[in-house]
């Protein structure tokens, strides 16, 4: 028996219909949160299945091991949520779990989602290395860290170093292969059921952005969306007031700080995620400007790293990020 009538209702106003599903699975930082709130909800013609409706099925897909995972179980529960036609699954964890800045469980999620849902059509949202990466420092500081940025990437003398263990807050760029990935996916799903898109495209130009997804859907209406930015990051004038004060601060990676109860006039208490919704304010961008971080020896190695991967990327799902943004992936 059906327990949500709106969902029993919907099932029998598309019965006969053939269910499809899309599952969006990211990268990090390329605009999952504007899919899932601007774009996916507002699409008449499809069945949008928010993670938090099925958290803990995605949460084991992504996190459970192998021994515990129950394939059936997660299964027939998340087709509870699914109608007739085309169905919306949206969870940026899919890529692979970021445990402390360490993605990892990727090839395992893939596999799963393959043996669960065969005939499911995958989107991908890339974005150019170094910026993923930026972006990913600047999280990193927005919720307690006060590594420096060639410190966070790893990437000391002029080279790059690995660490893999889960207490360092650090990253490895080797994360960041996307013709590794997209190419096990292409292997396991077939090609002309991937769909790959730059955030370069959502950032230049939203609308040709939201175009492209919906066609890759097979979706003929447009929505209406909004143009809210979602996690504005910090300029690098914020960055150095945020690792200072988040020596003293409580946070994820400390449960005490030096000053962790202390209420100030007007703030009132500060913690670092206080400390966020001040140095993310309006005031604190017109005061400080939003100067990048960029290191330019670092960019050039990343891109020189993946240069030859993201041109055989570029040239297979005709992204062409040569004109969309030169000189950024390759």
């Amino acid at each position: 028996m059906e327990r949500d009538p709106v969902l029993k209702a919907a099932r029998e106003g598309r019965e006969g219909v053939k269910r499809e599903l899309f599952i969006h699975i990211g990268y990090p930082k390329t605009g999952s949160k504007f899919i899932q709130n601007e774009i996916f909800p507002r699409l008449e013609e499809a069945n949008f299945v928010r993670s938090s409706r099925i958290r803990s099925e995605v949460s084991r897909l992504a996190r459970q091991d192998e021994f515990s995972f129950n394939y059936e179980t997660t299964r027939r529960n998340i087709e509870k949520h699914l109608l007739p036609g085309k169905n919306m699954i949206s969870y940026e964890g899919f890529i692979g779990e970021f445990f402390r800045f360490k993605l990892i469980n990727t090839k395992v999620i893939a596999d799963r989602l393959a043996a669960l849902f065969p005939e499911a059509k995958i989107i991908i949202t890339i974005r150019n290395q170094y910026n993923l990466i930026e972006s990913l420092y600047k999280q990193y500081v927005h919720v307690g860290g006060t590594k420096r940025f060639l410190d966070f990437v790893n990437f000391r003398k002029g080279r790059f170093e690995y660490a893999y263990h889960d207490l360092d807050f650090t990253i490895n760029v080797e994360m960041f292969h996307y013709l590794n990935v997209i190419g096990y996916y292409e292997k396991l799903f077939g090609r002309e059921n991937l769909l790959v898109i730059p955030y370069e495209l959502l950032k230049n130009d939203p609308g040709q952005f939201v175009n492209r997804l919906t066609a890759g859907i097979g979706i003929k209406q447009v929505p209406a969306f909004g143009n809210k930015i979602y996690n504005q990051g910090y300029g690098s004038r914020q960055i150095a007031i945020a690792r200072f004060m988040n020596r003293f601060l409580k946070s994820k990676f400390r449960e005490t700080g030096l000053i962790p109860d202390t209420t100030f006039p007007i703030t009132g208490k500060i913690d670092t995620g206080k400390l966020r919704l001040i140095l993310q304010s309006n005031l604190s961008r017109r005061l400080l400007g939003q100067k990048p971080i960029t290191d330019p020896l670092l960019k050039s190695e990343i891109k020189k790293r993946f240069a030859e991967s993201n041109q055989v990327l570029n040239q297979r799902y005709q992204l062409t990020l040569e004109t969309l943004c030169p000189g950024e992936y390759f």
